[in-house]
């Protein structure tokens, strides 16, 4: 009787100290959501309670001219290259691990050393392809290196789930006529839910925050995402130029660009934790 008393205050302790570490990663979201109704000169005054009536910031933020074509383009951005690469890797990874032939078989290791370039060492040479062949500061050139940049990693994740798939239903299929193609759409792909899964919520995080990319690579001023939108939101607003940082409108739009982050992760997150477990056991 003690020892289950023990273990249910030992549990009540651990809940307590998840609950109070839960709170010192909700606080700054909380700060970053009543900065956004702040006037500027109390933007820094955390004891100041604003006025959670005045949607100024919010006004501001969405009659910018520029604020909607950079979400649409954002969300285009991540659709598009999400369906490129899901495709593109679903079928490398599955012909890397199915086949014998040691072209096909080499190529995984391929993927595996082009994970040990760093992005940073490639910027110069893309900037030079892109400019030399009129393709810079365009959406296709951003998805083009979007998806070369993580088929490597996207495709490994789909050969290794596809190890586990037992040979027998692609024997099964051959025997009933199917092609290899005809195969792999109706039963293998069906089965790599689980890894397309993991791409979906791994890489869309990637794509939506990333700045690096747009800022070098759309860096004229006429096509924005919203992580450029954020950055130009610093000094300018619509057609009104600041000498200083307007950190209200900032606040604004960063939350905006959260939100539909966040939602998309409490909806997905089973479904990666069921990705990664399924796959940490398969493999």
């Amino acid at each position: 009787m003690k020892s289950l008393k023990q273990s249910k205050l030992s549990t009540s302790i651990y809940t307590l100290l998840m609950y109070i570490l839960a709170l010192f990663f909700i606080y700054p979201f909380f700060v970053l959501f009543v900065s956004t109704f702040k006037e500027e000169k109390y933007i820094f005054d955390p004891s100041y309670i604003p006025n959670f009536l005045d949607f100024s910031n919010y006004r501001l933020v969405f009659s910018s001219p520029t604020f909607f074509t950079a979400l649409l383009n954002t969300v285009l951005i991540c659709v598009v290259t999400l369906f490129i690469l899901i495709i593109v890797s679903s079928m490398a990874g599955y012909v890397v691990s199915r086949s014998n032939e040691f072209l096909f078989k080499s190529m995984y290791y391929i993927f595996v050393f082009a994970l040990i370039i760093p992005t940073q060492a490639n910027m110069v040479v893309l900037f030079r392809l892109g400019t030399t062949l009129h393709i810079i500061n365009t959406i296709p050139y951003l998805i083009l290196l979007y998806v070369a940049g993580n088929v490597s990693y996207t495709s490994l994740i789909y050969a290794g789930f596809t190890k586990s798939i037992p040979r027998q239903l692609e024997e099964a299929a051959s025997i009933d006529g199917c092609s290899r193609l005809k195969t792999f759409i109706l039963i293998i792909f069906p089965l790599l839910l689980p890894a397309t899964a993991t791409v979906v919520v791994v890489e869309v995080f990637w794509y939506w925050n990333d700045l690096q990319g747009p800022l070098i690579f759309l860096n004229n001023g006429k096509v924005h995402t919203l992580m450029l939108e954020i950055y130009n939101f610093r000094s300018f607003i619509g057609s009104t130029s600041y000498t200083t940082t307007a950190w209200g409108p900032v606040s604004t739009i960063c939350l905006i660009a959260t939100i539909p982050v966040l939602i998309f992760f409490m909806f997905t997150q089973k479904y990666l934790l069921n990705a990664l477990t399924v796959g940490a056991i398969k493999g």
